[in-house]
C-alpha cells in the first residue's frame, strides 16, 4: 500500500518514553456532576438547516452548550477523513494547504475556529476523534514499520503539547470505532496494536515533557464491539478476536472508549443492566494482559464514546425514553463519560430525523426534539 508519509526528522524531538514512564491506566475520579460526565458529538451531521455563520464548528459547539454540557467530542484531523468533507474538513475551518510534517495536528488547532472551541468556558472536556494522513489510509494494514511508528507518535505528541500548553482544559485523544476496520485485516492485527500504542507513547510524552502545562490530556483507544457475534463485530466467523480481546490487553492507553451500539438495543429498563454487563466484560478483557505491565484498569477507565437512539426507528416518545434511561446506565456503571450521537441528525445521505438533538429545517429556526429535551433535562438531572 502507498505511504503518504512525508517527513520523520523532526521525531528526534521527541523525548522517547521508557518502561518506567506511566503510560496508561491512571485518570481522574469519574466527574460527579452530570455537565461534565455527559457530552454530546458534532461530526458527520445534516448541514441543510446550517445558516451560513458563524462556522460550522462553532455553529454545532454552541448547540451542545446550549444543553448544559461541558464536554464534547468532535473530529480534528486529515481534512478528507469524513463523508461531507473538503480539503478544509468537515468543518470547513482546517488550514490549507497544510503539509503533512511534524505540526500538521497541531495547525489544525491553532486555527481560529478550533482555538476559539478550545477558549470556550463553556466547556471542560474535549474528547477528539483524530486523525493523521497516515491514519486516513490506514498505514497499519500492511505492517507498521519503526518509521510510521515515529510518524504517528511524534504528530500526536505535537498536538498533545499544543493543547496542554494552551489551555486549562482536559483532552482526550481517541480512534473511531475499532472494529470496523480491524476486522477486515486479520493480518495486520499486531499492525493495530502498534498504531494504537504510538499514539498513546506521543500523548504520554507530551504529558511527561511538560508537566507544569495547565492542560491534562489522556490517551484512548476505542472499539465498537464486546463480543464477537459475527458482522459487524469483528470477522463473520463469531469468535475470532475483536478490539477488545486482542488489542486492549496489549497497549498502554489511558480510557477504552466503547461506542457502545450493540449494548443498547433492549428497552429503556433494560439498559442499567446491559451497559454493567458490557462495563464488566470490557474490564475482564483489558486487564487480562499479555504481557504482565502492571496496568489494571477500572470503570473510571471506561468511556461510553458513542450512544444514542434512532427516532425514525424508535419513535420519537421511545428513543427520549431511552436518551432519559442512559444517565442512570452510564452512572449505575462507573464510566467517566457518556457522548450522546449527536448534535444534529445525521448527514451523508441518511434519512431525517435520525438521531440529533435539535431539528434544523432549512429556512426554519432550529427547534429541540424529544431526544434534546431529555437530554437537556438529564443533564439537569431531572
Amino acid at each position: 500500500m502507498l505511504k503518504r508519509i512525508r517527513s520523520f526528522i523532526g521525531a528526534l524531538l521527541l523525548v522517547l518514553v521508557t518502561s518506567s514512564t506511566v503510560i496508561g491506566q491512571v485518570v481522574p475520579p469519574a466527574p460527579t456532576q452530570r455537565a461534565h460526565r455527559f457530552g454530546a458529538y458534532f461530526w458527520e451531521v445534516n448541514y441543510a438547516g446550517w445558516p451560513g455563520s458563524p462556522d460550522k464548528l462553532t455553529w454545532g459547539s454552541n448547540i451542545i452548550a446550549q444543553t448544559g454540557s461541558h464536554t464534547i467530542r468532535v473530529f480534528l484531523g486529515d481534512p478528507l477523513n469524513s463523508c461531507n468533507s473538503t480539503q478544509t474538513g468537515p468543518y470547513g475551518v482546517n488550514p490549507y494547504p497544510n503539509p503533512d510534517d511534524l505540526d500538521n495536528l497541531a495547525r489544525i488547532a491553532r486555527t481560529t475556529e478550533y482555538s476559539a472551541l478550545f477558549n470556550d468556558p463553556r466547556f471542560s472536556t474535549y474528547i477528539l476523534t483524530t486523525y493523521t494522513y497516515g491514519d486516513s489510509i490506514l498505514n497499519w494494514a500492511d505492517g507498521f514499520s519503526g518509521v510510521e511508528y515515529d510518524y504517528e507518535r511524534t504528530r500526536i505528541f505535537r498536538l498533545g503539547a499544543e493543547l496542554i500548553n494552551n489551555y486549562n482544559k482536559t483532552f482526550i485523544i481517541l480512534n473511531w470505532e475499532g472494529d470496523h476496520h480491524f476486522s477486515l485485516y486479520p493480518a495486520a492485527r499486531d499492525g493495530f496494536v502498534s498504531w494504537i500504542q504510538s499514539r498513546a507513547e506521543g500523548v504520554a510524552a507530551s504529558r511527561n515533557n511538560y508537566p507544569f502545562a495547565p492542560g491534562r490530556i489522556y490517551s484512548g483507544l476505542e472499539f465498537n464491539c464486546v463480543e464477537n457475534v459475527g458482522a459487524p463485530c469483528g470477522a463473520p466467523e463469531s469468535g475470532t478476536p475483536i478490539v477488545v480481546d486482542y488489542v486492549a490487553p496489549r497497549v498502554a492507553v489511558d480510557y477504552l472508549s466503547y461506542s457502545s451500539w450493540s449494548s443498547i438495543e433492549g428497552e429503556a429498563s433494560d439498559l442499567p443492566a446491559a451497559i454493567q454487563g458490557a462495563v464488566s466484560t470490557i474490564l475482564t478483557k483489558a486487564n487480562t494482559r499479555y504481557v504482565p505491565d502492571g496496568i489494571v484498569y477500572g470503570n473510571a477507565n471506561v468511556i461510553l464514546g458513542e450512544f444514542g437512539f434512532n427516532q425514525l426507528r424508535f419513535g420519537a416518545f421511545t428513543a427520549a425514553n431511552k436518551v432519559a434511561a442512559m444517565f442512570g446506565a452510564a452512572e449505575s456503571a462507573g464510566v467517566s463519560y457518556a457522548i450522546y450521537w449527536q448534535a444534529l441528525h445525521n448527514g451523508c445521505g441518511e434519512p431525517t430525523p435520525s438521531f440529533g438533538l435539535v431539528d434544523a429545517p432549512p429556512g426554519y429556526p432550529m427547534i429541540w426534539n424529544f431526544s434534546g429535551i431529555a437530554f437537556i433535562n438529564g443533564i439537569a438531572g431531572y
